[in-house]
C-alpha cells in the first residue's frame, strides 16, 4: 500500500515522501518550516493529485526525467525521483495520480518529535538508503 512519510531534518525542516506500494519513492515533497505545514502539504497533494493539469514533465539533462505536482494556492508542492527514460518518468506518473489521493500518512507518533536531536524517523528496512538521496534535496 502506498503511503505518505513526514521527515524532519537536522536543521528542523520537515518534509513529506511519498512511497509506492513496493516501497519506490514517487514524490519528494518541499521543505516545510512546520510539521502542521507538511501535513498541510500532503492534504494538497491529495487534493490534486487527479487533476493532470497539476502535472508538468521535466527534464533536467538527459537521462534524468522527472515530474513535478503543483497546488493552485501554494505552487510547487513536491518533485519526483530522477527516472533515466522518459515512459519511466510518465509510468510513475500515472502511479502517482492513482495513489496519491488516497495513500495515508505514518501515524505521528512515528513521526520525528521535535526535541529529538537526530530527527529520525521509523521506516522498514531497506527503505534508508532510497530515503537518502531525497533528503539531501
Amino acid at each position: 500500500m502506498a503511503q505518505y512519510v513526514i521527515t524532519r531534518s537536522l536543521g528542523g525542516v520537515f518534509r513529506f515522501l511519498l512511497f509506492d506500494g513496493a516501497g519506490e519513492l514517487l514524490l519528494v515533497g518541499e521543505p516545510c518550516m512546520a510539521l502542521e505545514e507538511a501535513q498541510h502539504c500532503v492534504a494538497l497533494c491529495r487534493a490534486n493529485a487527479q487533476i493532470s493539469c497539476q502535472y508538468s514533465r521535466e527534464c533536467s539533462s538527459p537521462r534524468c526525467w522527472y515530474f513535478a505536482l503543483r497546488s493552485r494556492t501554494r505552487g510547487l508542492l513536491a518533485t519526483s525521483s530522477a527516472y533515466a527514460l522518459e515512459p519511466d518518468r510518465d509510468v510513475a506518473m500515472l502511479r502517482c495520480r492513482q495513489l496519491a489521493p488516497t495513500a495515508p500518512a505514518l501515524p505521528r507518533a512515528l513521526v520525528a518529535a521535535a526535541g529529538e536531536p537526530n530527527g529520525a524517523v521509523q521506516v522498514e528496512p531497506g527503505l534508508m538508503a532510497e530515503l537518502q538521496p531525497a533528503l539531501a534535496r
